[in-house]
This record gives C-alpha cells, structure tokens and sequence, in this order.
C-alpha cells in the first residue's frame, strides 16, 4: 500500500511507498479491542469513492483507506479505497469530517503488495499477487519491487518486497501529477530474493534463494 492526510496520507504514501509500522498516539482504547486484526476505523461510515475515481490513464489514481482511521496492522486490499489523486482530500474529509477524529492505539503497518490501477476508465484498488498484473508463464517475466509507489526505496527488507509482471511496471507505478522526482538510485533488493512464477498460481511471488 501511495499509501495522503495523517491517516489516510500515511498509508497511502507508504503503500504504493513502503514504510515502517507506525503507531497512533491518539485516543488509547481498551486493550482488549487493540488487537492488530481490529478495525481502526470510525465503525460504520463509508463513502462512495466510485464517485471519485473516474481516470483517463495510468498514474492518476491512488490507494486511500475505506475508514477513517484505517486498521490496525496491514490492510488488506479490501481495506481500500482508490480515487483520482486529487480527490484524495475530498475522500478524508467525507470520511472524517474537519475536525479531529479519535484513532485507536495501535500499529499502522503497510502492504507492498496494494496498488492503484485505471481501468475502464476507473479507478481500481489492486492486490498484485492475485491481479493480472503478476500473471506470468515463467520466471523472466517477474521482477521485483519495494511497493508500487511511483518512487521505489533505495534500499528495504524482504517483507517491503513484492513481486510483478515486468511490463506491469508502467501502469502501476507511473507517478501523480502532484508527485515529483524521484531519488536517482538504484534500488538494493536483499541478497538472497528473487521474483519467480509460482508454477501452480501462474503469478509472480517473491521467492529467496536457500
């Protein structure tokens, strides 16, 4: 998960850009509802986001959270959202109104595997490992990547890995008007991962040599 706004910016920077495990500072909970699977969210308020996802091309959309606050833990594509990258201001403050919003405690954690993709002319939230854009026949067509950010880290760690189809690439990781240049390195993937495909699912995975 270009996992926008502290909750909904955060993930969405670090989403399609890998970050670290954040942890909310806001409001404590009881611990017996801080379990890393709990919703984070406000429970029970939703947007249409189809209404703000209409794209022309790649690179216009991006992945938001569906709640507020989001969750605890990693999200899961069916945690998301994706909106036109303009309309992400728009899509938090349905969600959350104005004013502050009280977050449970706990901790935030991103997935390299969410991206954003404009099909149809919509705006889609994505999980490579099962989409079509890690479809493969055999290990050439893989390659590796820290999150489907427009601007890969420099350097990570293989739970910041995911893997996709090469000529995926374009679609999944061209960057937002509002983003801008990216660092000029060549991204380090640790020693021993590699991108083949799973000859049993016919999608890329992240592998690692023994």
């Amino acid at each position: 998960m270009r996992f926008f706004s502290p909750v909904l910016y955060l993930l969405s920077a670090c989403v399609v850009a890998s970050c670290e495990a954040q942890v909310r500072s806001e409001d404590p909970v009881d611990a017996a509802t801080n379990d890393a699977s709990q919703d984070a969210g406000d429970g029970g308020v939703s947007v249409d986001a189809s209404s703000l996802g209409s794209c022309a091309q790649p690179g216009e959309c991006v992945v938001v959270t569906r709640t507020c606050c989001g969750v605890c833990g990693a999200p899961a594509v069916t945690d998301m959202d994706s909106v036109r990258w303009d309309e992400t201001e728009t899509h938090h403050n349905e969600l959350c109104g104005t004013g502050p919003v009280p977050c449970p405690r706990c901790a935030i954690m991103t997935n390299p595997h969410l991206g954003a993709l404009c099909r149809a002319s919509h705006c889609a939230a994505v999980d490579v490992r099962t989409d079509a854009t890690s479809s493969c026949t055999t290990d050439a067509d893989c390659m590796l990547r820290f999150g489907l950010s427009c601007c890969e880290m420099c350097a990570g760690t293989d739970a910041e890995l995911t893997a996709i189809r090469k000529d995926a690439l374009h679609d999944l990781t061209t960057c937002a008007p509002n983003e801008g240049a990216c660092p000029p390195c060549v991204p380090t993937y640790p020693t021993r991962a590699l991108a083949r495909c799973n000859a049993q699912t016919r999608h890329c995975e992240v592998a690692r040599t023994p």
